[in-house]
């Protein structure tokens, strides 16, 4: 099971891997171990591959800071 932190980071560093998170949001995080949220699945849809990669970069830089 991959953590949210680690599915953030193959984003980032991983084109065909986030490009198939946009295509089918739910498959992907479900493969990777994760239950994906309404929410979760809300936030991905509709949004483009740099919009995606500008979001884990949030999430990254305020996991770091904890």
């Amino acid at each position: 099971m991959a953590t949210l932190q680690e599915i953030a980071i193959r984003i980032i560093t991983d084109d065909a891997f986030a490009q198939l998170l946009l295509a089918d949001p739910e498959q992907v995080l479900r493969a990777e171990g994760v239950e994906p949220t309404p929410e979760m699945l809300d936030v991905i849809k509709g949004i483009d591959i740099n919009e995606l990669r500008s979001l884990t970069a949030a999430f990254t830089d305020e996991n770091k800071a904890m």
